[in-house]
């Protein structure tokens, strides 16, 4: 009988050994998880922090101007406002589901004389799934000529 309970006990001991190791293993690989993923999230933010927009607004003749995504990367769910500056009935759309890297838009509006704000508003996400911040991108509208 006490053999019996000896053995259980260093059954008992070892088990419980066992057990304390892997919950050590465990937190180790938890403490390594958690570091990489604050290690992507800083690298992602830094990248974020060197984002430049990637466009250019040009006149190219009359009433028509040229948005450029001069980037690198495709733009998604891409919004142009003009503001207080009216869009020319077929002549270009606001809202576009990508415009792709290196490639324009064209629009045609006109400038008023009786004042207001003549800045387009360019907003778009860098992921397809559109579940990124948007970003934004004010620019006054290019004088003809």
């Amino acid at each position: 009988m006490i053999v019996a309970a000896f053995v259980v006990s260093v059954v008992a001991v070892v088990v419980a050994a066992l057990a304390g190791w892997w919950a050590k293993v465990s937190a180790d690989a938890a403490v390594r998880s958690a570091d990489a993923a604050e290690a992507a999230l800083a690298l992602e933010r830094e990248r974020a922090a060197k984002y430049a927009p990637p466009w250019r607004l040009s006149w190219l003749k009359g009433d028509t101007y040229e948005l450029l995504n001069d980037g690198d990367e495709n733009a998604y769910g891409v919004e142009v406002d003009l503001g207080d500056l009216p869009w020319v009935k077929g002549k270009g759309e606001p809202q576009h589901d990508v415009i792709h890297a290196r490639a324009p838009i064209t629009f045609m509006t006109t400038r008023s004389f009786t004042g207001g704000s003549d800045v387009v508003t360019v907003t778009w996400h860098r992921a397809a799934d559109l579940n990124d911040e948007p970003h934004t991108w004010r620019h006054p509208l290019p004088l003809k000529g």
